[in-house]
């Protein structure tokens, strides 16, 4: 049985450090983590010591944080109408061979990004976050809605700016890539 733990500062110091110089998506969630008030927390088993919750580049901390992170991501997306939730493709260049393989993929400039949506399953989701998520970094975050992708599987960065600020969910892999950070903006 996995809890729902609340973390300090010292989680707010890991995300800023995830998001930070790594990409437009990033920087944009970054803005949006520093300047509005959320809650950060994470999963972990039941009994877990609270100084174990800070080290967030070592393994072991839970048995299968993928499928959690997959049904937290999903329900928050289920929760409101229109949400999708938009996933970091790292590893990927947009307009490189395989880069829009995936039919829920698209690009922004030269990056590329996952879209869900609540048609999608919790399996679909937990299979994204296993291909996009490498161990030192993997971004999964809850838009209110999608931007506007043309014919070309592309959007403009103003529309992924545009969306960015109606994020209500983020996650951030850590624990050496078997665990996550997450932040939830409260309630405006």
């Amino acid at each position: 049985m996995l809890d729902r733990l609340v973390l300090d500062d010292r989680a707010a110091i890991y995300l800023q450090a995830h998001l930070s110089g790594v990409n437009a998506f990033c920087s944009l969630l970054l803005e949006q983590v520093t300047g509005d008030a959320g809650e950060i927390f994470t999963l972990a088993p039941r009994g877990t010591p609270r100084d174990r919750l800070y080290e967030f580049d070592s393994g072991g901390l839970s048995a299968s944080p993928l499928l959690e992170q997959a049904h937290l991501l999903r329900r928050d997306v289920e929760a409101a109408p229109g949400a999708v939730c938009i996933v970091d493709d790292f590893d990927q260049t947009w307009g490189e061979p395989g880069s829009d393989d995936e039919a829920n993929a698209f690009g922004v400039e030269s990056e590329v990004y996952r879209l869900l949506t609540a048609e999608d399953d919790v399996l679909a989701f937990a299979e994204v976050l296993s291909a996009t998520h490498v161990r030192w970094h993997g971004v999964a975050a809850i838009c209110g809605r999608a931007p506007e992708i043309d014919g070309t599987q592309t959007a403009s960065l103003e529309a992924l700016a545009e969306v960015v600020e109606s994020v209500s969910l983020l996650t951030c892999v850590a624990y050496d890539g078997e665990g996550f950070v997450a932040w939830k903006r409260r309630t405006r």
